[in-house]
């Protein structure tokens, strides 16, 4: 390097946030498991983070009684992401969440993402950030789980943190909320310019 050469700072813009819905923007583990185990499943059996119809099948009940006892009225937002919500910019769902509860409760929440895939966007197995990614017209090269990215940025570096405690997910089963952005290189004499570098 140059002596007294200046050094570029990459920065980051964010062009959509992905989120898990349950467990990651909304408290519902008490909700998920109540059906089931009015349906006479152990609490000890039941589990989480898959598609509801896999969990069905493999607990031995009818996905359809599951919807019909599932209460779609008693989930809530965790602390702090009611006032965050509206102020994101573009944002979209990948949940395995079934489709009927999924949509509802957004309805309630008065929550809209451009764009919530549930359990039937994936032919109703384990969800997958392709066909979101897809939906929203986005390349994947650029794509981050800032669930799981350990890069060596501080907290404010991040493009959003709905709990400031938590510096990865957002609720206390969050399993990831995901990135897609664009990579700037400001100039040394003038405004940023994109790079097609990915991260």
């Amino acid at each position: 390097m140059v002596a007294g050469a200046t050094v570029p700072v990459v920065q980051h813009t964010v062009q959509a946030l992905v989120f898990d819905f349950d467990g990651t923007l909304v408290d519902s583990d008490a909700a998920l498991v109540a059906p089931f185990e009015a349906l006479g499943v152990p609490r000890e059996e039941i589990s989480f983070g898959h598609a509801i119809a896999t969990e069905c099948e493999r607990l031995g009940i009818s996905m359809d009684h599951y919807v019909e006892l599932y209460d779609q009225t008693v989930v809530q937002p965790f602390p702090g992401v009611a006032a965050v919500v509206p102020r994101l910019p573009r944002w979209a769902l990948c949940s395995n969440k079934h489709p009927v509860s999924g949509v509802e409760e957004l309805r309630r929440l008065g929550w809209e993402p451009e764009g919530a895939l549930f359990a039937d966007h994936f032919d109703w197995e384990h969800k997958s950030i392709a066909p979101v990614l897809e939906f929203l017209d986005l390349p994947p090269d650029d794509f981050v789980n800032e669930a799981h990215a350990d890069d060596g940025r501080n907290d404010q570096d991040a493009p959003v943190l709905l709990a400031p405690d938590q510096r990865s997910g957002i609720g206390r089963r969050g399993s990831g909320w995901f990135a897609h952005r664009r990579i700037l290189v400001p100039s040394t004499t003038g405004p940023g310019t994109e790079s097609s570098r990915s991260r």
